[in-house]
This record gives C-alpha cells, sequence and structure tokens, in this order.
C-alpha cells in the first residue's frame, strides 16, 4: 500500500506539467464555449446589420446540433490527423462553418415580413464572421481592422458567401479557406500552442 503512494509520487514528480493550452479540453468544455461564440457571434452581427435583428432569431435547438456535429468532425479530425491536443483556430473555423451551414441555425423571426422575396445568406454569412472571430481569437484590434478596412473585403465576404450558398461545404477546403485567411492576417494563430477548442 505505501509503495502505490511512492509511485505515484515518482510518476507525478517525472511528469513535466503541460501549460494549459496543451491540454486537452472536455467536450462539455468545447460544448460550452462553441455555444457561447455562437451567440457573441449572432448578437454582433445583429449590432451591425439592422434587417438581421429585426426579423431573424437563433434557434437554440440549431445551435445545439451544430455543436453536436461539429464535436463529431473535430473528433473525427484530431483522430485523422493524430493531433495530440487542442487544434488550431482555423480548423475551428472550418468546421464550424460547416456545421452552421448543415443546421442553418438563424432563422426568420417574421416569416411575413418579407414575403418569399427575401432570398437570405443569414447563415453563410453566419458561418463566415464566426469562422473570422475564431480566426482572430486573442488577436489586437488592429490586426482585426487591417483585415475589415482591407478594399476588396465586402467583395470577397460576398463572394464566398455566394460560394456557401451554392453548396461548397467540404470540411477540408474552408479549414484551407481560413488558414489562408490567418495566414495573412492571423500568422501567430497557426501555431499549434495558440489552439482553441
Amino acid at each position: 500500500m505505501g509503495n502505490d503512494g511512492l509511485m505515484g509520487d515518482f510518476v507525478h514528480q517525472m511528469t513535466p506539467n503541460q501549460p494549459a493550452d496543451l491540454i486537452e479540453p472536455t467536450e462539455e468544455e468545447i460544448r460550452r464555449k462553441r455555444r457561447e461564440a455562437l451567440f457573441a457571434v449572432y448578437e454582433g452581427m445583429c449590432d451591425q446589420y439592422n434587417v438581421m435583428a429585426k426579423y431573424t432569431r437563433i434557434d437554440a435547438h440549431r445551435v445545439a446540433r451544430t455543436v453536436e456535429e461539429y464535436i463529431s468532425e473535430r473528433r473525427a479530425l484530431v483522430y485523422r490527423d493524430r493531433i495530440p491536443s487542442r487544434i488550431q483556430r482555423h480548423k475551428v473555423a472550418g468546421l464550424m462553418a460547416s456545421a452552421i451551414l448543415s443546421n442553418r441555425p438563424i432563422r426568420m423571426a417574421n416569416t411575413n415580413a418579407f414575403g418569399r422575396t427575401r432570398a437570405s445568406m443569414d447563415n453563410e454569412l453566419f458561418a463566415i464572421h464566426h469562422g473570422l472571430a475564431t480566426c482572430a481569437e486573442d488577436c489586437s484590434e488592429k490586426q482585426i481592422k487591417s483585415l475589415l478596412q482591407t478594399r476588396h473585403f465586402s467583395s470577397w465576404e460576398n463572394d464566398f458567401a455566394f460560394i456557401l450558398r451554392r453548396g461548397s461545404r467540404d470540411n477540408d477546403s474552408l479549414i484551407f479557406i481560413f488558414k489562408t485567411l490567418c495566414l495573412t492576417y492571423f500568422p501567430e494563430n497557426l501555431d499549434h500552442h495558440s489552439g482553441t477548442y
């Protein structure tokens, strides 16, 4: 019985402490963080777009399905790529974009508001904005503004939304798009040590 205590102390002393960003989060921590991020991005978009604030709502049930799909795809990615700890931000962004597009958590609050004439791209824009927020996590306001104030940003955003609307939802392609964005504007977020959930 005394040896178990000694062995435990020995193992504890010989195991280096891992930095917090290398410790794998639990699935419940992932669920919480992804849910909070989705609601925060939606609120930010409502502040930015009056039409969205007035005529849409975010469906909590679809948010839960979105997060569960993300967790499932994340598990597959971690297994396939043998990722030892947290995954990089651009991978979160790509997997979440795909899950958002599949589950479409933004719904029309009043279906008669625009009748059938409004072709909504709300979920496509939501996927893009969530991806941008994820890629820019922990970056300076100056870095984020440098992207948003780029001369062709709104054209890029509209083109990207149109491509997503047409059904281009391959996880690896979306991950690569967000990786390119990180490479250009947020290169420090490409490190494995700066991963997120």
